[in-house]
């Protein structure tokens, strides 16, 4: 499925799925609402057709630039084409990857054989279910989670980071997402490249207005604040995992974050799910 990559700061990205025409704009009546001066009401438009998805001035002051050149009238896109809305940059990915509904792998119920696991985190992409049992998450984490992550070709100061990162990300997901309910389940999502790592994390939630809480929020650095929660206010998980990786992701209503880290010397690749993906 083509989705969209809108940047919303050096390291927080929306992404959204491209089902059927999406109108952009300021305007809280558009699809996607962008909040900054520079993009219109209604700014631009894109469509899914047969031949391609297509991006098209919806009126807009200002226009619309693809990779730096102003284009009119209806513009047919290819993969990784950079579409400026205003002074906002989406980026264009032709198909998502995802891991299949048959590279799953159940937890709530019965841990399969420790040697089955290690054929799964062979597998460039795996994804796991998870129960809200406190004990069943803190062994997957100590003992699943840690493991694949001690594979990477990454230093150990980022692999630490990435710990901490994806450990705040299912406490999240876990507290306020499912809030604890023992009828839902966590997915855990394990994707590598040649680029980069990323692990995703879905609750069952409603989801939460993240732009909200994202938005306002500075860095900050992990490691202290991980030693000091007290000192710090209400978002402290999100912001740490800000800290601890190159780029983090929500998709749809913010039920479903991507965490990536980048390998070295590598550049930004995003990934998304489709609908040959795992859903719940």
């Amino acid at each position: 499925m083509p989705y969209l990559e809108i940047q919303l700061t050096p390291k927080l990205q929306r992404v959204v799925d491209i089902l059927a025409p999406l109108s952009v704009g300021r305007s809280p009546d558009c699809n996607v609402q962008l909040l900054s001066r520079a993009v219109s009401r209604r700014h631009a438009g894109f469509e899914p057709r047969p031949d391609g998805i297509y991006v098209y001035d919806l009126g807009s002051a200002n226009g619309i630039k693809v990779n730096n050149e102003k284009v009119q009238g209806n513009h047919c896109l290819i993969d990784n084409d950079v579409v400026l809305v205003g002074d906002v940059n989406i980026r264009f990915r032709k198909a998502s990857r995802s891991v299949n509904a048959g590279d799953t792998i159940d937890l709530r119920f019965n841990a399969p054989a420790d040697h089955l696991i290690d054929q799964a985190l062979n597998l460039p992409g795996v994804a796991f279910l998870l129960p809200m049992n406190p004990e069943k998450l803190a062994r997957f984490r100590t003992d699943i989670l840690r493991r694949r992550i001690a594979r990477l070709e990454i230093d150990e100061d980022a692999k630490l980071k990435l710990q901490i990162a994806v450990n705040e990300g299912i406490d999240n997901a876990a507290r306020h997402g499912n809030r604890s309910d023992p009828s839902l389940a966590l997915q855990v999502a394990f994707l590598e490249d040649p680029e980069e790592f990323v692990v995703s994390v879905r609750d069952q939630g409603a989801g939460f207005d993240y732009q909200r809480h994202m938005m306002n929020l500075s860095e900050i650095n992990a490691l202290d604040a991980i030693a000091n929660r007290e000192n710090y206010g209400p978002g402290i998980g999100l912001r740490i995992m800000l800290d601890c990786v190159d780029r983090l992701q929500f998709q749809g209503n913010g039920s479903c974050v991507h965490l990536a880290k980048l390998k070295q010397d590598a550049s930004f690749f995003v990934i998304s799910e489709d609908d040959g993906g795992f859903a719940f």
